[in-house]
């Protein structure tokens, strides 16, 4: 009925369409053309009106698009000058390479002309990338601003074409499309000042790629050629400055010297130099002057705070080698933080191969750091009081000490004026060999007049012996290669046993410093029993590893740098170190040891770790029983271990195959000898599933007692109340017999016998023992206690006490019921007889009857 209903609807609803669409075409069809041309003209001055918007907004755009115009002709007029000047700039490089060139196939070229080459390649390739960042961006506001004109010419093409103007009587429509033109043809100029700029850039940034490019090849080339020349030096002998002949050089180099001190007074230089500053930097130099002022005042702050930590909590007392290191580094602060911040802002902007002077300021700043973290150690090493050094040799070392300070910088500066090989050096170094010979000549008298003195510390003694030794063998190895005419190897060796000297210093304050922290940890872990340990100690040990081999690698490679080790060198290294051996199926590397080992310290902190975290914060409210609780625990550690050892063997670069292998060999060893260890293993897994005997529980073993304290792979370990330890193997408690008196209830029922004397009143004794055992806080309420009445013996009535107590209690509830049964027996006057035996004696007479 109501499917019937719905089509009937439907065909009416039709036959109405049908009627209305008759009616609208019988209408329409009554229009004539003058009507139609009205309503046309009608219909174009509603949308005339409907387009205002469209008109202020294409009058205002054309404004504006006519002032981008002349902008960018403007641009593009500049940019044809800039132009000029960078291809004129750029032949000026390509002439500087052409002399490059020149100058590393010159073997007659000096190493200061070469490393002044360098500086101004370096020079060079500053200002080249600071170009190319200018223009590279400028390139990319174009490029975008030629997208966006491109997509608003076709947006108004489109727009244009969208007119109608069929109406052309209509002068406002007219008006629209004489405007639309015009911006069109504005943008087509847009268009082709941006395309035009566009390529000007991209051509320039290619040919100073070309030229940045060729200047770091030979960056690269006079840095190895500088490295080279350098080691040569080292080995190549040059003629005694004494010779006769060497006079007329030596007066030219003196009167360079001179004028070259002269130019660091004059204005000129430094205002140069802040010229150069300021043009690289900008306004970075500033910024970088604040922030120096701003790190000045953050380090007064922490060596405020340096000198409140020695007070309150690095106490020498206590603290001995922390309080000598936060000491000199609260003297040395803010010169540390000085020649670090030189050093990273210099090589941050270049500044560093590109201004010789940033250079000869930072050796400085490091002398004076180096002489003055020596001066301050010899200063606290007396105050510290241990192995004191005699007075008149610690003035001799300060001395040492300044006349080094003072011949480095003296010897850097006049080196920065008129160059390395300058045999002006040669007259520096002379005074200052003799000085050094001299001054070990005193001390090594000083020296042994102390050895006279009976209180003196033999292990002090045999150092100081040892190194008036060494001191000998670098003075005399300095003097004989400077002799020898190895000036340059001569200052090589002063150099890096300076440099040695000083990682020796903070190397072995760091190793005491690892060393007392060692100490005190393990004097805290052994105060405190097992059970109370904090779950941070496993951390505090991994770290202390951590660091001991971090002090291992950093001390390596301070004494590999101080030596004229390179960054290369030490990348070498370390990759020789990494360098995979095969052996087998397997490769395998010295790091990767290194890395194995580094992960299963990992793992056995994270057990330590999870172990405690695992019982005392996510168990300890479960409701679990302690020996649940416990099997949980040790599979879970098993597991920790078990992906631990994976994870290092595949670092170590056992493959999946080898451990194949391994694991054959096992199981063909499991039939010979590892049999019984794999059967233990296999019943420790038993017992921590099936959980017959668990941690806690009280088990009686071959008539010994103990508690059960750790279920281990292979063993289980039982504590005695003897307080003996017992160690039995796994298998024992699955396969033999095993008494766990606590296994499902911790309940135990003990019993005690007693007798009385024939006559005794039993029901007293059965209400004495009652009372006794209602007494004892150590028996249970419920089983409540009771009496047994159980024989008559041959001198006494047998009684028995039944009470339950727990396994931990029963030993001491029964010494406690004993005691009390024998002070109530005497009090009551029930009496516990003595056996009775009846004895007949028979003489030999009545024998013989």
């Amino acid at each position: 009925m109501k499917m019937f209903f719905f089509k009937k609807t439907n065909c009416y609803f039709t036959v109405f369409c049908i009627l209305v669409l008759m009616l609208f075409f019988t209408v329409n069809k009554g229009f004539s053309e003058e009507e139609e041309e009205v309503i046309r003209k009608n219909q174009a001055i509603e949308d005339i009106n409907g387009n205002t918007n469209l008109k202020v907004s294409i009058e205002t755009t054309l404004k504006t698009e006519t002032e981008h115009v002349g902008k960018l002709k403007k641009q593009l007029s500049d940019l044809r000058e800039t132009d000029r000047i960078l291809s004129t700039e750029m032949n000026a490089y390509k002439v500087r390479l052409s002399g490059y060139g020149n100058i590393l196939v010159s073997p007659k070229i000096q190493i200061e002309d070469i490393e002044k080459a360098w500086a101004d390649t370096n020079a060079a390739l500053t200002s080249i990338s600071d170009t190319l960042k200018y223009l590279v961006q400028n390139r990319d506001v174009v490029r975008q601003s030629l997208e966006q004109a491109e997509e608003q010419y076709e947006l108004n093409e489109k727009q244009l074409l969208d007119i109608n103007t069929d109406v052309s009587d209509i002068s406002e429509i007219q008006t629209l499309v004489d405007n639309f033109q015009s911006l069109i043809k504005l943008l087509s100029f847009k268009i082709q000042y941006l395309e035009e700029l566009h390529k000007i850039y991209t051509e320039k940034i290619d040919q100073l790629e070309d030229i940045q490019k060729a200047f770091t090849e030979f960056s690269g080339k006079f840095d190895e050629q500088i490295k080279l020349r350098k080691k040569e030096a080292l080995f190549k002998r040059k003629e005694s400055p004494l010779l006769l002949q060497n006079w007329k050089q030596v007066r030219e180099e003196l009167i360079l010297l001179f004028s070259q001190s002269l130019l660091l007074f004059s204005k000129n230089f430094w205002s140069d130099m802040v010229r150069t500053l300021w043009k690289t930097s900008d306004l970075l130099l500033v910024t970088a002057l604040v922030l120096f002022g701003i790190i000045q005042i953050a380090l007064l702050r922490i060596r405020r705070y340096f000198i409140q930590l020695g007070q309150v909590r690095f106490l020498p007392e206590q603290y001995p080698w922390r309080h000598f290191i936060l000491q000199i580094f609260r003297r040395s602060l803010l010169l540390l933080g000085t020649t670090l911040f030189v050093y990273f802002y210099a090589h941050l902007r270049n500044f560093y191969s590109t201004i010789p002077v940033i250079r000869l300021v930072f050796h400085i700043l490091l002398t004076w750091l180096f002489s003055q973290w020596s001066l301050v150690f010899l200063k606290l090493w007396n105050q510290r009081g241990k192995y004191p050094v005699p007075g008149p040799l610690v003035f001799r070392l300060r001395i040492l000490i300044i006349l080094i300070r003072s011949f480095a910088i003296v010897y850097l500066v006049i080196s920065w004026l008129v160059g390395e090989s300058s045999i002006i050096l040669f007259f520096v170094r002379i005074p200052f060999e003799i000085s050094l010979l001299v001054w070990c000549i005193l001390s090594w008298k000083t020296f042994r007049k102390s050895m006279t003195d009976p209180d003196r510390s033999p292990r002090l003694s045999k150092m100081q012996y040892f190194l008036m030794e060494l001191s000998y063998l670098i003075v005399g190895g300095g003097i004989i290669s400077e002799f020898a005419g190895y000036g340059s190897l001569a200052i090589y060796w002063y150099t890096s046993w300076a440099c040695t000297a000083v990682s020796l210093l903070w190397g072995g304050l760091f190793f005491f410093l690892l060393y007392e922290w060692n100490k005190r940890f393990k004097t805290s872990a052994s105060t405190l029993p097992e059970t109370s340990a904090k779950p941070a100690d496993p951390l505090k040990w991994l770290f202390l590893q951590i660091c001991w081999l971090i002090w291992l690698g950093i001390f390596s490679i301070s004494l590999f740098f101080a030596w004229g080790a390179k960054q290369a060198v030490i990348i070498g290294f370390f990759k020789l170190l990494s360098k995979n051996m095969t052996l087998g199926g397997m490769n395998l590397s010295f790091l990767g040891f290194v890395y194995g080992i580094i992960i299963l310290l990992c793992t056995h902190a994270a057990t330590r770790v999870w172990k405690n975290t695992l019982i005392k914060k996510i168990l300890a409210h479960s409701g679990l029983r302690s020996g649940l609780k416990e099997s949980i625990t040790t599979l879970t550690i098993y597991l920790l271990w078990l992906f631990g050892i994976l994870i290092s063997l595949s670092i170590i670069g056992v493959n999946t195959t080898s451990l194949t292998v391994v694991f054959g060999a096992l199981g063909i060893g499991l039939g010979f000898g590892l049999q019984n260890i794999f059967n233990n293993f296999i019943s420790g897994i038993i017992l921590l599933f099936e959980r017959p005997i668990q941690v806690g529980d009280a088990v009686e073993i071959n008539g010994i007692w103990g508690e059960v304290r750790k279920i281990n792979v292979r063993s289980t370990l039982v504590q005695t109340y003897d307080n003996a330890s017992l160690i039995i193997p796994n298998a024992d408690f699955i396969s033999s017999q095993v008494t766990n008196w606590s296994f499902r209830d911790a309940r135990i029922r003990r019993i005690i016998t007693v007798g009385v004397a024939y006559g005794s009143d039993t029901e007293a004794v059965r209400q004495t023992l009652l009372e006794i055992a209602e007494k004892q806080f150590t028996v249970l309420k419920y089983p409540g206690p009771s009496v047994l009445f159980t024989d008559f013996g041959d001198s006494a009535l047998i009684f028995k006490l039944r009470f339950w107590t727990d396994v931990d209690n029963c030993l001491i509830a029964e010494s406690d019921i004993r005691f009390e049964i024998d002070r109530l027996f005497r009090k009551r006057n029930i009496q516990i007889p003595f056996p009775q035996r009846d004895i007949h004696i028979r003489s030999e007479e009545n024998k013989g009857e």
